[in-house]
């Protein structure tokens, strides 16, 4: 059983590393951000090795999909938060401080006033959680 569970460890690190892969010869930011999500899926399914710089993955996400929305016909251009809120939930929750306040700083700067402040919102219950 345990060599079965190596195999799969193996099989996941090597998906992840296929993913990098895929996502260094794409050029559009809506496709990169696409590969980074699968890269968060596999690394939240499995090893602590695997899971390193996952705060650097989601980070990279966030930016790739605020991007992506310049990119989208006008009426498809709109940044839906949750994606962005379900994204973070696979980080711990020191870390997901750290991700909401750089997502704050990246919708704000992008002109996105209502995911910003849905981004403050989120911020301002987490820090209040870890004060509690």
């Amino acid at each position: 059983m345990e060599n079965h569970s190596q195999a799969n460890v193996n099989d996941i690190d090597n998906l992840i590393e296929q993913e990098y892969k895929s996502l260094k010869v794409c050029e559009l930011n809506s496709q990169k951000a696409s590969h980074l999500n699968n890269i968060i899926q596999l690394k939240n399914n499995c090893t602590i090795k695997s899971r390193s710089n996952i705060s650097i993955d989601i980070k990279q996400f966030i930016k790739l999909y605020i991007l992506s929305a310049e990119e989208r016909a006008s009426g498809y251009d709109d940044i839906v938060f949750s994606k962005i809120e379900n994204i973070v939930l696979v980080a711990d929750i020191r870390s997901e401080i750290s991700i909401y306040e750089y997502a704050c700083k990246l919708l704000k700067a992008s002109g996105h006033e209502d995911q910003h402040g849905q981004c403050l919102e989120k911020l301002t219950k987490l820090k209040k959680k870890i004060s509690d």
